[in-house]
């Protein structure tokens, strides 16, 4: 198990403390400095992404945008990585390097440094919030990964990205919707503002049939949560319309009806309203009950 305690000073100062904003020119393959560090133009063929990279859902427009800038104008700012055997798994530049790759570029400049695998994750998480807009769903695995498998606290969570500890907890809490709604909103079909509503549906059916209106209807969060209310008010009246008696005091009343006019009766309501509906089988019985009727 890594130690969480040797992470936060250096991942504090954020990406600028790695990243340089020169833009990178060099096609020769030879190494040279940047703002003092030492940039490497690495072959693309030697390169893996990372297992830890938090994004899963990458917009084809936009690496295609940036896809044809690189071409026009060479790359901004080198990715990260550190080695693997004789490999390179990418730290944060995922996105950069998918679009390098779809520009036929055969190299890129690239950051070496030597990182564990809780750095690794911290540091494209960092980078996806900062840069990427990463989805709410996107962010909350990521810090559910950190706790899982570093041991990170939500209160260490905090301080490491700069955020209040009941945010991370709520971002947390959108792992409890199923996982097909959690895939909208990776794709961005619901905004997280939708999602935090969705969590106070009753179930799941309820969530995944709400989630569907969201997209067909074009709800708003807040038309959400009245559609949310207007749902638990009317199941609510559900409930309160059954009354607690009817078990009791309603079976002895239909039997002895049902012995005096010789039929089977039946009731439906409470002790302040409802109905008495008698069966027959025949217009024979049907006249023996009127005469009955007529008797009482």
């Amino acid at each position: 198990m890594q130690n969480k305690n040797n992470t936060a000073p250096r991942l504090g100062r954020g990406l600028e403390a790695l990243l340089s904003r020169d833009p990178i020119t060099n096609n020769k393959g030879d190494s040279f400095l940047s703002a003092g560090r030492t940039i490497m133009q690495l072959p693309i063929s030697l390169i893996d992404p990372s297992p830890y990279q938090p994004r899963k859902h990458f917009n084809t427009e936009a690496l295609l945008q940036l896809s044809n800038s690189i071409k026009a104008h060479g790359l901004a700012q080198p990715i990260v990585v550190r080695r693997n055997d004789k490999r390179y798994e990418i730290i944060a530049g995922e996105r950069r390097f998918r679009a390098t790759q779809s520009a036929g570029i055969d190299k890129i400049p690239a950051i070496i440094r030597s990182y564990s695998n809780q750095e690794s994750l911290q540091i494209a998480l960092i980078e996806n919030l900062d840069r990427e807009n990463l989805s709410a769903i996107e962010t909350a695995r990521g810090y559910a990964r950190l706790m899982s498998e570093f041991n990170v606290s939500q209160q260490e969570i905090s301080q490491i990205f700069n955020k209040n500890r009941s945010t991370i907890s709520n971002t947390l809490r959108l792992l409890h919707l199923p996982e097909d709604v959690q895939q909208l909103i990776i794709k961005g079909e619901l905004s997280e503002g939708h999602a935090r509503t969705l969590l106070s549906a009753e179930d799941s059916a309820t969530v995944r049939k709400l989630s569907q209106r969201i997209i067909q209807e074009g709800l708003s969060v807040r038309a959400c949560e009245s559609l949310i209310k207007s749902l638990r008010n009317d199941s609510k009246n559900k409930s309160s319309k059954t009354p607690h008696d009817q078990i009791s005091l309603f079976p002895e009343i239909t039997s002895q009806l049902s012995q005096k006019m010789g039929a089977p009766i039946n009731i439906q309501g409470n002790n302040k309203k409802g109905k008495i509906t008698i069966q027959y089988k025949s217009p024979k019985e049907l006249d023996q009950l009127l005469t009955k009727l007529d008797g009482i």
